[in-house]
């Protein structure tokens, strides 16, 4: 009997010595996200409604805590590289898609396990830049392409529709700034070219076939600007070195001295609370009578595969991306949505959308002054070719800008020569 006694004791305190303390399941848990630093703000408001979904779906949960860490998008794949396996990296970061190859060559991303989602509820170029050989790896944030901001004062709206009506001087007396030398801003050009095939992806077969910029519309076009505009008193070309048209060509704008520029959506804002109702944008202006089809790009989320809270994180990112999620950085941002239920609502007068909770107080509503605004937007990526992700792409930016700028700055030009340097672009790609 005092056997049965002791080993029941002995069982007792075993049992007792295995429990976690009960304090445990109080433990906050801290998500880590690497974001671009003018989108913290708004992102730490989503963050705190996923916690509030979190609690309610999973009450006895520990808390969630969430660490921003500003971070550039462009780098962030390329810092993940050390950052992931040294255990100092995010959970989730922000990353733009043409890096996409990067990332997955070196397994730094999980996939996502949200795809047959994303597929039902997103465009399909956003699930293509989201995805390399068929696997899903990122979660869609945001699409841009390429707009022009100009002066409504100097520039009406039948001159910005065209290159010629803007800077010619037979039709206006008007300055713009286009960063000819840099690949982003006027790769647009070449509107017939071949990169990398229909699905970007092509690199196999007759060269070609799937990439050459020397096509018949290319030719045309590169001879037209070049003769028309090398040397034009009202053409500002910032630099030869990829981001001049951030840097220089946005100040020139913001101090007057030009009248207009090609950049990217993203700068909208800044041009509005600087010059107010002064201040209008348009799509990508023809030129040579021809549609200019400039590069578009994604803003993506994706899930460190060294993630200590890979579920979590991937919940957090679907989160992040939702039709609620991105009505509101449409409503504050202007960043114009991935989620087809809101791309298809761009022509009505308002959009709402209804949080998890169904409360008034979270209820978005996008009133139809942005919506205007996401119509040139929609307008532009519809116009456009998505940059390439594959990792021989990156030989691209640099032999653009030597090429160009030495096909522009050339005192004379035989088409044979024009076709010579834009193979030579191609060359290594």
């Amino acid at each position: 009997m005092k056997k049965i006694v002791v080993l029941m004791l002995l069982l007792f305190v075993l049992v007792g010595c295995g429990r976690r303390p009960s304090s445990s399941t109080s433990e906050d848990i801290t998500l880590t996200i690497w974001e671009d630093s003018k989108n913290i703000e708004l992102v730490s408001l989503l963050t705190e409604e996923f916690a509030r979904f979190y609690a309610f779906n999973y009450p006895n949960a520990p808390k969630l805590k969430f660490d921003f860490v500003p971070h550039s998008e462009q780098s962030a794949i390329e810092d993940l590289v050390l950052a992931g396996p040294a255990g100092t990296g995010p959970d989730i970061l922000a990353f733009v898609h043409d890096t996409l190859d990067t990332a997955v060559t070196g397994n730094l991303l999980a996939r996502n396990t949200y795809s047959d989602k994303i597929k039902a509820t997103h465009s399909a170029e956003a699930v293509q830049a989201a995805s390399l050989n068929q696997v899903m790896y990122g979660f869609p944030i945001t699409s841009e392409s390429q707009i022009i901001i100009y002066r409504k004062s100097k520039i009406n709206s039948t001159q910005i529709q065209s290159i010629e009506g803007i800077i010619n001087s037979d039709q206006a007396n008007a300055k713009l700034v286009w960063d000819i030398f840099e690949g982003y801003y006027s790769f647009g050009l070449l509107n017939d070219a071949l990169l990398y095939g229909l699905d970007g992806e092509t690199t196999s077969g007759i060269k070609s076939s799937y990439l050459n910029f020397a096509t018949t519309q290319a030719v045309q076009n590169v001879t037209y600007a070049r003769n028309t505009y090398r040397n034009h008193p009202n053409l500002v070309i910032p630099g030869s070195t990829s981001g001049s048209t951030d840097i220089e060509g946005l100040s020139l704008f913001l101090s007057g001295d030009v009248d207009a520029i090609i950049v990217a959506p993203y700068f909208w804002a800044s041009a509005k609370q600087h010059f107010g109702n002064d201040v209008g944008m348009a799509a990508l202006p023809t030129i040579n009578g021809q549609v200019m089809r400039p590069f578009s790009g994604y803003k993506l989320y994706g899930v460190s595969r060294y993630s200590k809270h890979p579920a979590l994180a991937q919940q957090l990112a679907d989160f992040l991306t939702s039709e609620w999620a991105q009505s509101i950085r449409l409503r504050d941002k202007s960043l114009l949505p991935t989620v087809t239920s809101l791309t298809n609502q761009l022509n009505q007068t308002s959009i709402q959308v209804d949080s998890w909770r169904a409360l008034a107080t979270t209820r978005v509503t996008v009133p139809e002054s942005v919506l205007i605004e996401a119509r040139i937007f929609k307008t532009s990526l519809d116009q456009s070719i998505t940059m390439p992700k594959i990792a021989r792409f990156a030989a691209f930016w640099i032999a653009y800008a030597n090429n160009m700028k030495a096909l522009w700055e050339q005192a004379s030009l035989t088409e044979a020569q024009l076709i010579e340097y834009l193979n030579n672009i191609t060359q290594n790609m």
